[in-house]
């Protein structure tokens, strides 16, 4: 009986969002987010929400910042240190694609399916990946069935490409951050913010609308009298073809045989049609993680370190999640003596006076040296660059003064390299000034 309904299932047509015929309309959240019927009144998948420029804008931004970011390999070395190391992944997943690319269709996937799903074409003599293959997830059915192919909750993955099932290990599946617990497949935002979209959709909708209709709120026009259904047609086209649009906008309504023209009580203003997109945009764009600045809402009063701080906090909060993931999943495909890493230096670099204090607080303290800031700022490194400073001042507890601190002397007393004022005795001032 099961795989009779399973068969229907596949065939008939899938239904979204609420029901019309039920009493309460039904719950159900839709498998994958396309024609997602809302109370809004606009379907909803991902193609209808990238026409939001809200949500346009805010899925760029991701991929942008993600893309951009330099991808390098590390090798662990026996004292704990990183060494560069080189992988074919990380040079170019794709040949028809250079590592910038790759990277934005897999934050693209994420942040609008949920999921990134490549295929593994090529690997090395020793078994590892060299070469992965981007898909769209709508290619993509990702499960977990028993050995009779049957869908369980305890049964091995399958990945099936248009229908035909291929190697599991063969697939590199990124998931969000959002799997439900004993499941491996991300949540789709589509599906789970589909009310929240339509509603923005709807109202961009109907700001064009009004445009394309009339430049002025809606009116009513009385006419004494019963008009039949000609008249009362070619009454509305005459109407609108002297006062449709924005070239018509504003000018006088006149209308014959007693016929008055009354504005509609309820205007944009009235219905909160403004408030309701600014509001649709900051919702949108705190569930990107966009912080307020990056999506053109600066306040004049906000100051260039609050601006710094939230891209401080962007970074952090928002690339951070899609940085680990992708970092992780690459790693896995490579030697284990290989991590893949992005380079967040250039990111998380404060301004230039608080960068170079800090530079100075490490250099004195003695966990700096001259080439390791130098190679923070992308500089090359300098002769004798390597040495570390310690104070003067500390020591091991219970030695005064540290030995450190001693300087081997001359036969004069005097210290080596030029003496030290604080180890010199003070000198001594006569009793008396003879005139």
């Amino acid at each position: 009986m099961s795989l009779v309904r399973s068969a229907l299932a596949a065939t008939a047509p899938a239904r979204r969002g609420a029901d019309p015929t039920l009493p309460w309309g039904s719950s159900y959240i839709p498998t994958n987010g396309q024609l997602g019927f809302v109370a809004a009144g606009v379907s909803m998948n991902d193609d209808a929400a990238l026409s939001i420029s809200t949500v346009y804008r805010c899925v760029q931004i991701l991929i942008d910042q993600v893309s951009t970011l330099p991808l390098r390999g590390y090798k662990r070395t026996d004292d704990r240190t990183s060494a560069p190391a080189q992988h074919p992944l990380l040079r170019r997943p794709f040949p028809e694609v250079p590592m910038v690319d790759f990277l934005a269709q897999v934050v693209f996937s994420i942040a609008l399916r949920g999921n990134f799903y490549g295929y593994i074409l090529t690997r090395d003599a020793k078994g590892y990946a060299t070469a992965i293959l981007p898909l769209h997830p709508d290619r993509i059915v990702a499960r977990r069935e028993d050995r009779w192919g049957r869908p369980t909750d305890i049964g091995k993955r399958v990945y099936r490409i248009d229908g035909t099932v291929v190697p599991t290990e063969n697939m590199l599946h990124i998931p969000s951050s959002m799997v439900p617990p004993g499941q491996f497949v991300g949540l789709n935002p589509v599906e789970y913010q589909r009310q929240s979209w339509s509603l923005a959709a709807a109202t961009e909708k109907y700001g064009s609308q009004f445009f394309a209709n009339s430049a002025m709120p809606t009116v009513v026009i009385e006419v004494p009298g019963d008009l039949d259904e000609n008249e009362l047609t070619e009454f509305v086209r005459g109407y609108m073809m002297r006062h449709q649009g924005l070239g018509n906008a504003h000018l006088p309504a006149v209308v014959t045989g007693g016929a008055t023209v009354k504005p509609l009580s309820i205007t944009p203003e009235d219905a909160q049609f403004l408030a309701t997109r600014a509001f649709q945009k900051h919702d949108i764009a705190a569930f990107f993680g966009i912080p307020p600045s990056m999506m053109g809402e600066q306040d004049r009063s906000t100051s260039v370190v609050g601006i710094e701080q939230e891209q401080m906090m962007f970074t952090t909060n928002t690339l951070l999640p899609f940085l680990t993931r992708i970092e992780t999943y690459l790693s896995d495909l490579m030697p284990p003596s290989i991590v893949a890493k992005f380079d967040l230096k250039g990111r998380l670099r404060a301004d230039t006076l608080a960068r170079f204090q800090a530079y100075q607080l490490a250099r004195n303290g003695g966990w700096f040296s001259v080439n390791d800031i130098r190679e923070l700022e992308d500089m090359p490194d300098v002769e004798n660059g390597d040495d570390y400073l310690q104070p003067l001042n500390m020591g091991l507890l219970g030695t005064n003064p540290p030995p450190s601190a001693k300087k081997p002397t001359n036969d004069a007393g005097v210290g080596q390299g030029g003496g030290n004022p604080a180890n010199s005795p003070a000198p001594t001032m006569p009793d008396t000034v003879n005139p």
